[in-house]
C-alpha cells in the first residue's frame, strides 16, 4: 500500500488529478479548468428585428434546417428496441426552424414521437442510456388516475440522435421523476417512490418495489402537484421536490418510523432509504452549484436559494428562525418571448419573429451549468425552463452579500438563450448530458407528441459515449475530478454503490494532492460517504486554501467525532476558524458547533456572533446551536459591553432570553435571571430581558415567580411598577418593557389595575397605552373588561380597538364581549373584519351563533364590491401614487422583495398574477388563500386565543407569525386546540375609502 501511494502521489500532482488529461477540450491550471474554444462548424446567423444574431443548425448544401438523425418510426409497447426512420417529419422540421438560439450554439433533436411522447423527466445512467418519464396529457379534474411509463433510449448516432427506444417499465401511476441507481431506477409515482430494475437476460422487470410511501398523506394524487426533480447531491443522497405535498414519508420497515415533510422538500439515502427533510417546499425543479448550494424553481419563484439544512432546526425548535429560502431571482422576472409567427404564404419570405417582454410565471426546471462543453463564461450559469413562454432563460449567479443573486447576462438584454415561436414547445426539464450538453424535455401537447433536444456549441465535435459502468475503480475515481458534472456526479454515485475499500487511498491522494478545489471537494465527500474520512484528512481540509472546501470540511467535522466529542486538535482548528475571512465558512461553523460536545462551545458561538451581530442567518445558526448551552451564551454576550449596547446585540439577547424561557430548562433559565440580579444594567435591558424570560415561561404554562423562591427579582418588579407611573419621564420603550414585565411578576390584578388604568387614556403615549391595555387584558379577572367598559364612551377608536384585541385574546373574556355587544355598549362596526371572522367561527356553539346573528354570515365572495372596482382594470394608474397607498394599507403585512418573513406573501411576484387576479385578491382575500398562509387559531391550556400563520411545523412547537411581525413559540404540550380556519388574515374592506382611480394606482404599483 505504501508503494502504491508513493507511485500515485506524483501522478496526481503532475496532472491535476490523473483524469484531467483525458477530458478533451480542457487545459488545467492550479485554480481552474479552462475550456478550449471550439473549432468551426456549419451554422447560419439571422438578424431578427434588428436585435442580435440568432443561430440555428442548418444543412450547408440545402440551406434547410436539419437533424442529422431524425426519428419517425412507430414504437411498440414491448421491451423490444424500435429502430428509427431516416426521414424527418414535416412537424419536426417546422419545430426546428422556429428556434432562436444564442450565437455560438446549435440545437439538435435527440428523439421525437413516436419514439417518445410527453416526456416530463430524464436521467442518464453510467453508460449513457437515457431514461425518460413519459406521462400523457393532464386529466380534466384533480384526483383522476394518470398512467405513465419509463422508456429508455440506448443507442445514439454521432449527432446525438436516438437510434431506438424501448419501454423499460409500463403502467406507472402519476410518474413524475427518475434517478438512476445500482443498475435500476428510482421513480416518483404519486404517493410513492418505486425502485425498478430489469433482467435483460429474461426480459421484463426483475424488481418493482415500493421503497418509500406517504407523499401527500391520504389525499389522492393530483397530476398538477407531484414529487419531481430527482438530483444527486454532494452528500450522496437523492434530492427531490415535494411540490408542497407534505405527508409522513418513509420505508415500511424503517425503525424510527416515517418522517414529516410538511412545509419542506426531501432527500433520501438510496442505500438505507433514510428520509431527510430539506428546505422548501419548491414546486418544480432544483439544482446544485459547484459549492453544493441548492437552488429551486417554480411558477411563483423562478429561482430560490436554500440558506440552511432543516436538520439544524430540528435540534432546537424553540425560536423563530430566519427564512430557509430566499429569492435568487426576482419573482416575475422579465423574459423576452418570441411572438407566434404569422403563417407564411406561398412565394413569400418568412416574416421575422418579433420579441415581446413578458413575465416568467411558470418556471418548471432549473439547472446550474457545471459542464465542460460550453465556453467558460457559461460555467456556473443557471438555466430556467419556461413552458408557457416557450423558452429557456439564462442568468449569471453573483454573490450578493450573504446570498446569491441571478442577473441577466449583458449580451442577452432583450432576448433569451433559447426560445421558440412554436407554441407547442413546452420545455419542462433541463439536465446535463454526458458530453456536457443541455438536454431539454419538450412536453409538447402531452398526448401523441414529445421531443427531446440537446444544445451544444456550434463547433461541437461528437465523441464516443461514456461507459463509466464498465470502468475500473481507478478510472471511476479519476472521473470524480472531472469538470463535467455528469462525470463527477456519476462517479460519486458509482463509488457509493460499489463500496470498494480500495477507493479510500485513491480518494485520500486526491484530497491531499489535487490542484483542483473541485476535485478536493468531491474527494472529501466521497471519503465521508464511504466511512473512510479520518481526522488527519479532515484537519487537512479545514486548512484548505479554497473557502468552499473549508466550508464543507467544517460540516463534515460532525462525522469524524466520536459521540459528538472532538479531539483537542480538531477543536483547536475549529475554534481558530471563528476568524475565517469568509462569512459562509463562519456561518457553517456556527451550525456545526451545536453538534459538538465541548464545555467552551458557547465561547465559539459568542465570537462568531460578535463578528456579525445583525445577520439574521448567523443569529439562526447560533440559536440552533445553543439548544443546550443558551444560558452560558447569554452571560458571555451580555458581559460584552459593545454587544450589549449595540441595538442588534440587545435584540438578540431578548430573543435568546425568550428562547430560554420557552425551553424551560432550569439551569439555562436561571443564568440570565441571576446575571440580571447580579449586574447593574440599564432599566431597558433589565426589564426587556426579564420580560422575555417571563413570556417564554408563560408559553410553557410556567411562571417567572416560580423560579424565584428567594424573591431576588422582587426589587425589579417594584422598579417596573414605578416606571409605569403616569408622568414618568423614562423613554417609551423602557416603560413598555416595564409593563410587559409586570404581567409576569408577583403582582395581582388588584395590585396593578390602579397603575395601569391611568395609562389607558389618550393622553398617554400610544405605545404605552397599548401595552397597558394588553397587560390588563391578560388577567382573567372580569374587572379587566368592566373597568374599561365603564369609560367606553370616553375612549378613542384606537383605544377601543386595542381593548377588543386584548379581550378576545383571552378565552375567559369572550362572553363578556358578547354581553357588551348585546347591551349596545360596543357597536358591530367597532369590530375589525378579522375579529368578526374569528367570532363567526368561534368553537363555542352559542357564542358562534350570537356572532352570526350580529355580524351576518361569513362571505368569501363580494361580487358587488368587485363589480364596482372593475373599471380600475382599464384605467391608467399612477405607480407612485399606488406606492403611497401600499405603504398605508398593505405594508404592515406584505413586503416587496424583502427576505423577512411577513404575515402575508411577499408581493415581489404580484405582477405575475395580472391586474384582474390581483383585484380579486384585494377585494376577496378569503376566496383563495395562498398556500402556506392559512389562518391558524390556537387555544392554550391557560386560555390564550392566538391567531396567525404557522411557520416551519414541527412535532414540538408551533411557531406562529402574527400581525405586526411578531413571532411566538407555543409548545404543543401547552396547546389545547389548534384549528385551521377557512378565511384569510387579510381582512375584507381594505378598499374602504378608495376610489376607482386609487385602485388603478395601487394595481399599477403592484404590477410595474
Amino acid at each position: 500500500m505504501v508503494t502504491c501511494e508513493r507511485r500515485l502521489a506524483p501522478f496526481w500532482r503532475g496532472c491535476t488529478l490523473l483524469a484531467l488529461a483525458a477530458w478533451p477540450g480542457f487545459t488545467a491550471s492550479s485554480q481552474e479548468l479552462t475550456a478550449v474554444q471550439p473549432g468551426p462548424t456549419n451554422v447560419v446567423s439571422n438578424t431578427i428585428s434588428g436585435a442580435a444574431s440568432r443561430v440555428i443548425a442548418t444543412n450547408a448544401a440545402s440551406g434547410t434546417v436539419s437533424l442529422e438523425s431524425p426519428v419517425t418510426a412507430q414504437r411498440a409497447t414491448t421491451n423490444a428496441a424500435q429502430p428509427h426512420s431516416p426521414t424527418l417529419s414535416a412537424t419536426v422540421t417546422s419545430a426546428l426552424s422556429r428556434f432562436q438560439l444564442e450565437p455560438g450554439f446549435k440545437i439538435q433533436l435527440v428523439a421525437a414521437e413516436p419514439l417518445i411522447t410527453a416526456p416530463v423527466a430524464m436521467a442518464f445512467d453510467e453508460n449513457g442510456r437515457l431514461f425518460v418519464v413519459e406521462r400523457p396529457a393532464r386529466p380534466a379534474g384533480p384526483g383522476q388516475l394518470v398512467t405513465g411509463q419509463i422508456s429508455v433510449l440506448e443507442s445514439f448516432d454521432d449527432n446525438g440522435a436516438a437510434q431506438s427506444s424501448r419501454v423499460y417499465s409500463p403502467d406507472i401511476p402519476f410518474a413524475s421523476a427518475v434517478a438512476c441507481y445500482a443498475g435500476g431506477v428510482f421513480v416518483a409515482a404519486g404517493r410513492d417512490i418505486l425502485y425498478l430494475k430489469e433482467d435483460r437476460q429474461k426480459g421484463g422487470t426483475e424488481v418493482h418495489q415500493v421503497v418509500l410511501s406517504g407523499f401527500g398523506g391520504t389525499n389522492a394524487p393530483d397530476v398538477h402537484q407531484l414529487v419531481n426533480s430527482f438530483v444527486w447531491g454532494l452528500d450522496d443522497r437523492i434530492y427531490g421536490v415535494t411540490a408542497g405535498l407534505g405527508g409522513l414519508v418513509g420505508a415500511a420497515d424503517w425503525p424510527s418510523g416515517p418522517v414529516s415533510l410538511d412545509g419542506c422538500d426531501f432527500s433520501f439515502d438510496p442505500r438505507s432509504l433514510a428520509v431527510f427533510p430539506e428546505a422548501g417546499p419548491a414546486e418544480a425543479g432544483q439544482t446544485f452549484d459547484y459549492a453544493g448550494h441548492r437552488f429551486t424553481s417554480g411558477p411563483k419563484h423562478p429561482l430560490r436559494l436554500a440558506m440552511y439544512e432543516q436538520r439544524y432546526l430540528a435540534r432546537n425548535p424553540f425560536f423563530p428562525p430566519a427564512e430557509s429560502m430566499i429569492e435568487a431571482a426576482r419573482p416575475g422576472l422579465a423574459v423576452y418571448a418570441p411572438a407566434a409567427e404569422p403563417r407564411k404564404l406561398p412565394g413569400q419570405p418568412r416574416t421575422p419573429i418579433v420579441e415581446s417582454q413578458e413575465l416568467l410565471t411558470d418556471a418548471a426546471s432549473c439547472l446550474v451549468y457545471r459542464g465542460s462543453l460550453f465556453p467558460t463564461n457559461y460555467s456556473g450559469n443557471v438555466f430556467i425552463a419556461s413552458p408557457r413562454q416557450h423558452l429557456i432563460h439564462r442568468a449569471l449567479l453573483r454573490d450578493n452579500s450573504f446570498g446569491i443573486a441571478a442577473e441577466r447576462p449583458s449580451g442577452e438584454q432583450r432576448w433569451e438563450f433559447l426560445a421558440s415561436s412554436d407554441p407547442s414547445f413546452q420545455p419542462v426539464q433541463i439536465i446535463s448530458g454526458p458530453e456536457g450538453a443541455l438536454y431539454i424535455a419538450d412536453y409538447q401537447d402531452g398526448q401523441n407528441r414529445g421531443r427531446i433536444y440537446r444544445v451544444v456549441p456550434a463547433r461541437f465535435k461528437p465523441s464516443a459515449r461514456p461507459e463509466l459502468g464498465r470502468s475500473r475503480l481507478l478510472e471511476v475515481v479519476s472521473a470524480l475530478a472531472s469538470p463535467n458534472a455528469w462525470h463527477s456526479d456519476t462517479a460519486a454515485r458509482l463509488l457509493y454503490e460499489r463500496r470498494s475499500p480500495a477507493a479510500g487511498p485513491l480518494l485520500a491522494e486526491m484530497l491531499e494532492h489535487s490542484l483542483s478545489p473541485l476535485a478536493r471537494l468531491r474527494a472529501l465527500h466521497a471519503l465521508n460517504s464511504a466511512g473512510a474520512l479520518r481526522e488527519a484528512q479532515e484537519l487537512h481540509a479545514l486548512k484548505d486554501n479554497d473557502a468552499v472546501v473549508r466550508e464543507h470540511a467544517v460540516q463534515l467535522a460532525e462525522a469524524v467525532v466520536t459521540n459528538g466529542v472532538p479531539s483537542e486538535a480538531l477543536w483547536a482548528q475549529l475554534k481558530s476558524m471563528t476568524a475565517d475571512p469568509i462569512l459562509r465558512v463562519r456561518y457553517q461553523l456556527a451550525f456545526t458547533v451545536g453538534n459538538l460536545r465541548r464545555p467552551d462551545r458557547s465561547a465559539v458561538l459568542a465570537d462568531l456572533l460578535r463578528r456579525d451581530p445583525a445577520n439574521r442567518w448567523m443569529q439562526t445558526a447560533v440559536l440552533s446551536s445553543a439548544a443546550y448551552s443558551g444560558g452560558d451564551l447569554f452571560v458571555l454576550l451580555a458581559s460584552n459591553n459593545s454587544f450589549l449596547t449595540d441595538p442588534a446585540g440587545h435584540d438578540f439577547l431578548v430573543r435568546l432570553a425568550g428562547m430560554l424561557g420557552v425551553q424551560g430548562r432550569l439551569g439555562d433559565v436561571l443564568q440570565p435571571l441571576e446575571y440580571v440580579a447580579r449586574v447593574q444594567l440599564a432599566p431597558l435591558q433589565t426589564f426587556s430581558f426579564l420580560a422575555a424570560v417571563g413570556d417564554g415561561l408563560y408559553h410553557t404554562a410556567s411562571a417567572l415567580p416560580l423560579l424565584d423562591p428567594r424573591g431576588i427579582l422582587q426589587p425589579f418588579f417594584t422598579q417596573a411598577r414605578d416606571a409605569t407611573a403616569a408622568g414618568n419621564l423614562l423613554p417609551d420603550a423602557t416603560r413598555v418593557a416595564a409593563i410587559r414585565l409586570l404581567t409576569f411578576s408577583t403582582y395581582t390584578f388588584s395590585d396593578l389595575a390602579p397603575w395601569l388604568s391611568l395609562l389607558c387614556t389618550p393622553q398617554a403615549p400610544p405605545a404605552v397605552e397599548a401595552a397597558a391595555i394588553l397587560a390588563l387584558g391578560r388577567y382573567d379577572d372580569p374587572r379587566a373588561v368592566t373597568g374599561l367598559l365603564n369609560q367606553w364612551n370616553n375612549l378613542n377608536p384606537a383605544l377601543r380597538s386595542q381593548a377588543l384585541d386584548a379581550w378576545l385574546s383571552r378565552d375567559s373574556h369572550v362572553p363578556a364581549v358578547f354581553e357588551a355587544l348585546s347591551a349596545g355598549i360596543i357597536g358591530t362596526n367597532e369590530f375589525s373584519a378579522v375579529e368578526k371572522n374569528f367570532l363567526r367561527t368561534y368553537p363555542v356553539d352559542d357564542l358562534r351563533q350570537k356572532a352570526l346573528a350580529a355580524f351576518g354570515p361569513f362571505e368569501a365572495h363580494r361580487p358587488a364590491v368587485l363589480e364596482h372596482f372593475k373599471p380600475a382594470l382599464q384605467l391608467p394608474g399612477n405607480p407612485d401614487a399606488g406606492a403611497v397607498l401600499f405603504q398605508t394599507r398593505c405594508a404592515a403585512c406584505h413586503a416587496i422583495g424583502s427576505p423577512t418573513q411577513n404575515l402575508g406573501p411577499d408581493l415581489a411576484g404580484a405582477r405575475t398574477l395580472g391586474k384582474e387576479r390581483l383585484l380579486h385578491k384585494v377585494i376577496e382575500p378569503s376566496a383563495e388563500v395562498t398556500r402556506g398562509y392559512a389562518t391558524l387559531a390556537l387555544l392554550s391550556k391557560k386560555g390564550d386565543n392566538a391567531l396567525g400563520v404557522s411557520r416551519l411545523p414541527n412535532p414540538t412547537t408551533i411557531i406562529l407569525l402574527q400581525a405586526g411581525g411578531a413571532q411566538t413559540i407555543w409548545p404543543r404540550l401547552n396547546i389545547q386546540d389548534a384549528r385551521t380556519l377557512a378565511w384569510s388574515l387579510m381582512p375584507d374592506g381594505l378598499e374602504t375609502g378608495l376610489s376607482v382611480q386609487d385602485m388603478a394606482d395601487l394595481l399599477a404599483f403592484l404590477t410595474r
